[in-house]
């Protein structure tokens, strides 16, 4: 097989997708959905599902764990089995792919708190869990990767259904707003999608023997 098309698509438009993906859900209390960003025929940069069976989630619990699992896949396979599920995935991606998103939910810091709790953070200290704070709020968030190098965080608050994002390139030189998306949920994102465009040591064999 071979790579998908790589589309570096415009932030702007990712963030635009992320937020749009958040807004049109009617249902809280969902399961965690990962999925694909791309570009259609017009540019438009939209969000596509890829598919994961519910029972995997609830068993999973945290979805990280599957992460992990979607990069083993892709690069430390135990078995042929555990391969080719990595290749049905390659074969999943649409033709301009621009990154990898995930959609889950959570609790945030009370508002009258995050900008403290959340510069504690960055200075290495430690807080409650937010869960349970007083006054906490309940979140839906989608994180993505793109091929252009940017993560992304868009969330919605559920009691006020107030709608917001940023994104960040790297771990630096903030874009979008002041603030930078980090955390473990974006790494491994970023691991997968690097997984996902790096040829195979199949793919590389096969493209000696087609010479090129």
């Amino acid at each position: 097989m071979t790579l998908p098309n790589r589309f570096n698509a415009d932030p702007d438009k990712v963030l635009a997708s992320l937020k749009d993906m958040l807004n049109g859900r009617e249902e809280w209390d969902e399961l965690p959905e990962w999925g694909v960003l791309y570009a259609d025929a017009q540019g438009r940069v939209l969000t596509r599902p890829l598919p994961v069976p519910p029972q995997i989630w609830i068993d999973a619990g945290d979805p990280k764990r599957l992460l992990h699992l979607f990069h083993n896949l892709l690069t430390r396979p135990a078995t042929l089995h555990a391969a080719t599920q990595g290749e049905n995935l390659r074969r999943m991606l649409p033709k301009d792919f621009s990154g990898l998103y995930l959609r889950t939910e959570g609790w945030g810091a009370p508002q009258a708190q995050a900008r403290e709790l959340h510069q504690r953070l960055q200075a290495g200290g430690s807080v409650p869990r937010f869960e349970t704070m007083k006054d906490r709020q309940e979140l839906r968030l989608g994180t993505a990767v793109d091929t252009g190098g940017y993560v992304y965080l868009a969330q919605q608050t559920r009691q006020t259904m107030c709608l917001e994002g940023f994104y960040s390139r790297g771990k630096s030189q903030a874009s979008g707003s002041d603030s930078t998306v980090s955390g473990e949920v974006p790494a491994l994102l970023s691991q997968i999608l690097t997984a996902l465009l790096t040829p195979t040591p199949a793919m590389r064999a096969q493209a000696r023997r087609n010479g090129l």
